[in-house]
């Protein structure tokens, strides 16, 4: 069984035949096109959508579950710093991953604001221990 290959017209994408010389709606000279031209042709029908990921964000994903683990002191300013600085590449550039620089950011914070609420209550618990032995 043989297929015959779909081709478009590069000025006004209307299907052509695979031995046509001119487009029969814009008139439009057609040369023979390699396979780049072939997938700039579908990129530009909507049909292949690449996009990448931002690096930051999967790394800033990546530390702030390592924060949550393994390295939580150098891993959590990690994850916060890469989280912003990806936010901010995302919205310039339109890349994807702004979900992980989110969960990055989100589980930074909360590292950050546990350790700090840790460290008050250790405060609390030794100023009132201070004071019971020091009678």
């Amino acid at each position: 069984m043989t297929q015959t290959a779909l081709t478009y017209c590069p000025a006004c994408q209307a299907p052509t035949g695979p031995s046509a010389l001119s487009c029969e709606y814009c008139g439009k000279e057609l040369r023979r096109a390699g396979a780049a031209d072939a997938v700039a042709v579908v990129a530009a029908r909507g049909a292949l959508a690449v996009s990448s990921t931002n690096s930051a964000a999967v790394i800033s994903l990546v530390a702030g579950i390592l924060g949550w683990s393994l390295l939580p002191v150098v891993a959590t300013p990690v994850a916060i710093i890469l989280g912003h600085i990806a936010r901010g590449q995302i919205k310039r550039t339109g890349q994807g991953g702004d979900g992980f620089a989110i969960a990055g950011l989100v589980l930074g914070y909360i590292q950050v604001m546990l350790g700090v609420v840790g460290l008050v209550i250790m405060a609390i618990l030794g100023v009132g221990l201070f004071a019971l032995f020091s009678k």
